[in-house]
């Protein structure tokens, strides 16, 4: 039916396949934010809110790592980001947490601002 197609703007996990699972980003934060942390995942453009793109060194440069670790424990509301990025703290272990702080870290090719580090 064309009208009930029109209507619907979820994602067609036939036409988008999900990647494949190699680690735990791959499976929950890629889909939104993209393999390689440019918020193009094959959910973005189905999401109210643009996921962060975690390969900006420019802005991720400017947020330190407890930040991160924050958003990524609480969910996207920490940084007035979109609810429908989860908090992962209650499934996450707060060193699983870090090693996603370092690898966004390793997207964005970019370290914790200076006044951050002590």
């Amino acid at each position: 039916n064309r009208i009930s197609e029109e209507k619907s703007k979820y994602l067609n996990l036939i036409k988008h396949k999900p990647y494949p699972i190699s680690n735990q980003y791959s499976s929950t934060c890629a889909p939104c934010h993209g393999l390689k942390g440019k918020g193009n995942g094959f959910n973005a453009k189905y999401l109210p809110v643009p996921p962060g793109n975690l390969a900006d060194g420019k802005i991720i440069g400017q947020r330190a790592d407890h930040t991160l670790f924050e958003t990524i424990y609480g969910g996207g509301r920490i940084m007035n980001k979109s609810h429908f990025m989860p908090g992962w703290g209650e499934k996450m272990s707060p060193k699983e947490i870090v090693d996603y702080v370092q690898t966004i870290r390793k997207f964005c090719n970019c370290e914790q601002p200076d006044w951050a580090k002590n």
